[in-house]
């Protein structure tokens, strides 16, 4: 889970690898992950999503997975064959997830009638 070179200056080198400043990819999924708790935490109190089995688990599955299939451009490729794809193996794994997140939505809509 290493980042992709980068010049900005919040960028860490990560000595065990090379002296190449890298994005902190680690740092952005760990505060992407506080943002997305204080949310859905604000949201959990509102009667749409508290009322509605689901609605909550969907919304962390669209938002969280999104940002992971984003966040990816930003780390080097961990395997040799990804390099030869479009996008890469956390990417492919991450699009079921926001798929999964929409139907449960859909789901939960069709439900509440």
């Amino acid at each position: 889970m290493i980042g992709t070179p980068t010049h900005f200056p919040w960028a860490f080198i990560f000595t065990h690898i090379d002296q190449i400043p890298r994005h902190p990819a680690q740092l952005y999924e760990a505060l992407y992950c506080m943002l997305l708790f204080v949310l859905l935490y604000s949201l959990w109190k509102r009667p749409f999503f508290r009322n509605q089995t689901g609605n909550s688990f969907a919304l962390l599955l669209i938002l969280l997975f999104s940002f992971r299939f984003f966040d990816e451009y930003l780390k080097i490729n961990q395997e040799r064959f990804e390099d030869a794809l479009s996008i890469n193996m956390g990417q492919i794994l991450s699009l079921p997830f926001i798929l999964a997140g929409f139907i449960l939505l859909i789901v939960n809509s069709r439900n509440k009638a």
